[in-house]
């Protein structure tokens, strides 16, 4: 019975979470809709990469493109239309439920692989519609912990090989949690191998050959220029990105003690630290006399866990919340092994999940019951969309046009456009091109940044300076200006060095 209850609220956790792919939406920032970008490059060009999107941690470095290549199926099969890969975002939440199941149930028992699962999915709801190449590493994570610990216990080289190919793999989905680990495990391998005298399973390294095989060719063609970048990086010759000490210390901490956890919503996030005292209570009583602690799935989350957080403190940039979000389901597996156990005859920790569950699933109702004020939100695949639609609607065969977004990137207009452009195949279309009819599509600034309005990237990059013959306001703050040109402003030429391709290279 207590199963098909928990069946039930994995099942209705997954509707939820594809509440936005129902009503034809997702979430459309400039990480989505770079990759859209990118897919559509590849399957326009039928030219191959061999990088994915640029890292936000060290300028020059880049995540490998296997995100990239694994959305081009979806996105065929659904004539480029993003809900259409939205539902094989959905198919990887489902898939990554069932990981969790398999890793905790292998393991641990049942017991723990339901509570496992259960919450798992509940983080769902905020997923589906906002997916980007992180949750690879998410989705992987679990897998990479299980063949190691296996092999720890029988040190089968086909469970290490197994766990360094998956970490390989991890790091084409997110380097800022990757690589970290990869030092980790390094480190971890080498005290343990030479103290069983087995030091030849070092060679089993050499598998990562195959996952990082696109990191390899490109820096063999490119001068090695993401290994100069962090160079640079590291020698401080490159300051960008980079915080205070104080800052730094401050941030670190509680990534480490609340944040990195990811248990509740934000604003009652530092529960979490209960939950971390009871945890590492109950951790100290069980372990405290156990020799291979180490090697136990506790000691292997502790280790990488705390470690990352470690290593966190050495470098110098912003550690943003998707460089740990793949410790979640590791972190739920973790807390849910710990529910038989008790703090002074007392079952705490069941009474914390329920909490965090409850916490979680309220906060993600609310979420799904603001879904359809979200069709209006600039950042909405469905209000970009209309937005395109809008202008070919009225547009004449040829024309030409702008977009300005504050992040003066332009992705998720420029991708609605070029989405739309396929439904009106007689007119013509031109980015960043002045025509007789130039439009200008400028996206609202930052409440706090009123000054990124745009006014002085059209003056002096389009290099329009006059009124615009007709404007089109959105409710959201969106505007989409008309202008009829003259030959005089066509011949006008915008600033070369304007924004107007994918700045991920």
């Amino acid at each position: 019975m207590l199963r098909k209850v928990g069946l039930l609220v994995i099942f209705v956790n997954v509707v939820l979470s594809a509440a936005l792919l129902l009503q034809n939406n997702l979430y459309f920032h400039t990480d989505i809709a770079r990759d859209f970008l990118l897919v559509e490059d590849i399957v326009k060009t039928q030219s191959p990469t061999l990088i994915g999107p640029r890292s936000g941690g060290i300028p020059g470095v880049f995540h490998g493109p296997l995100w990239i290549y694994m959305q081009i199926p979806a996105f065929i099969l659904g004539g480029g239309n993003p809900v259409a890969v939205g539902y094989f975002w959905l198919f990887l939440s489902i898939l990554s439920i069932g990981i969790v199941y398999w890793v905790a149930l292998k393991i641990f028992d049942r017991t723990t692989a339901d509570i496992s699962a259960i919450i798992f999915s509940v983080f769902s709801i905020f997923i589906v519609g906002n997916m980007f190449n992180p949750f690879g590493a998410v989705m992987l994570s679990p897998l990479f912990i299980y063949f190691l610990y296996v092999y720890l216990k029988n040190y089968s080289v086909r469970y290490l090989l197994a766990a360094l190919f998956t970490l390989g793999t991890i790091i084409q989905f997110q380097m800022a949690f990757g690589v970290p680990l990869l030092i980790l495990t390094g480190l971890y391998l080498l005290v343990d191998l030479w103290k069983k005298k087995k030091m030849s399973h070092l060679a089993s390294f050499s598998i990562l050959v195959l996952p990082l095989s696109s990191f390899i060719v490109f820096e063999l063609r490119n001068n090695f220029f993401q290994i100069q970048s962090v160079l640079k990086y590291i020698s401080g010759n490159e300051d960008h990105g980079k915080v205070t000490f104080v800052e730094r210390v401050s941030s670190r901490l509680e990534g480490f003690f609340i944040d990195g956890f990811r248990l509740f919503p934000y604003d009652v996030r530092y529960l979490t630290l209960f939950v971390v005292i009871v945890a590492g209570f109950i951790l100290y009583r069980e372990h405290k006399k156990d020799s291979n602690f180490w090697k136990s799935f506790h000691g292997l989350y502790v280790y990488f866990y705390g470690g990352f957080w470690l290593m966190a403190f050495l470098f110098s940039g912003v550690i943003w919340s998707y460089y740990y979000w793949p410790f979640l389901p590791l972190t739920l597996i973790f807390l849910a092994s710990l529910v038989k156990h008790k703090v002074h005859n007392r079952s705490i920790m069941p009474v914390l999940l329920v909490l965090m569950f409850l916490g979680q699933f309220v906060y993600g109702v609310k979420h799904v019951q603001g879904s359809p004020a979200f069709t209006y939100d600039a950042g909405s695949w469905a209000f970009n969309r209309s937005v395109a639609i809008d202008i070919f609607e009225q547009a004449p065969m040829e024309f030409g046009y702008y977009i300005y977004t504050p992040d003066q990137f332009g992705y998720t207009p420029r991708y609605a456009m070029n989405y739309v452009q396929r439904k009106y195949k007689d007119t013509a279309a031109v980015a960043f091109e002045k025509k007789a009819v130039t439009y200008i599509l400028i996206a609202p600034p930052p409440d706090d940044r009123p000054d990124l309005d745009g006014v002085w990237w059209k003056e002096n990059q389009v290099k329009i300076t006059r009124e615009p013959d007709n404007v089109q306001k959105y409710g959201n703050g969106f505007i989409v200006e008309t202008y009829n040109l003259t030959k005089e402003e066509v011949m006008v030429e915008s600033d070369p060095l304007i924004l107007q391709d994918l700045h991920f290279r």
